[in-house]
């Protein structure tokens, strides 16, 4: 018997004729056993395991916070000088609110001081509508500093602009304390003979 009919079929191209050599190497894929060079092996992705659901998690590489999305520390630090600003008119307000609330009874002698400054010669008379009007006025001041310093808190933590904000809230307040007057005087015996004598 002679040798090549003993052994058996080679299997991995000992054998192989120049042209089959050819074949392999032209298209490696083909053989069972090929393994692609490490730089050209995907990376490897850790899979979830039934049992543990968070392990690709655990693997994965720390992601860079997004470019659009600043920190909590660069947005505390943004427009320091308006921070300032805002926080002095709070604290101012919050003085006028103050003072407001605890000068509700002696609107009649601020009103008789305005009179003399105005030229009149009467006193303001003191009604019902007195004390309802002081305290109208005093919980629209308190009511438009809260919504001030709440609006401004959360502007700032943002890092926009809130300077704006108590002043829109004085000038508001400003407002609500102009028309209070004008609805006493407009009640009084004596503001309303010195308008008719005008």
């Amino acid at each position: 018997m002679s040798d090549s009919s003993s052994r058996p079929r080679p299997q991995y191209g000992e054998y192989a004729t120049p042209e089959e050599q050819r074949a392999a190497v032209k298209a490696p894929e083909t053989n069972p056993h090929y393994a692609p060079p490490e730089e050209q092996r995907p990376p490897y992705v850790p899979q979830p395991s039934p049992f543990h659901p968070d392990a690709a998690d655990r693997f994965a590489p720390p992601q860079a916070p997004e470019a659009g999305h600043p920190s909590e520390t660069s947005t505390a630090l943004r427009h320091p000088a308006d921070r300032v600003v805002t926080i002095a008119l709070l604290v101012l307000g919050l003085f006028n609110v103050i003072t407001t609330i605890a000068g509700r009874d002696g609107i009649a002698s601020q009103i008789d001081g305005a009179y003399r400054s105005m030229g009149l010669t009467g006193d303001y008379i003191v009604t019902p509508l007195t004390g309802t009007v002081a305290d109208v006025v005093a919980i629209a001041f308190l009511a438009l500093w809260v919504v001030a310093a709440g609006l401004s808190s959360w502007a700032m933590l943002r890092g926009w602009i809130a300077f704006w904000i108590p002043l829109a809230a004085g000038f508001l307040a400003s407002l609500a304390s102009a028309v209070g007057y004008l609805i006493l005087f407009l009640h009084d015996p004596t503001f309303l003979a010195y308008m008719q004598h005008l």
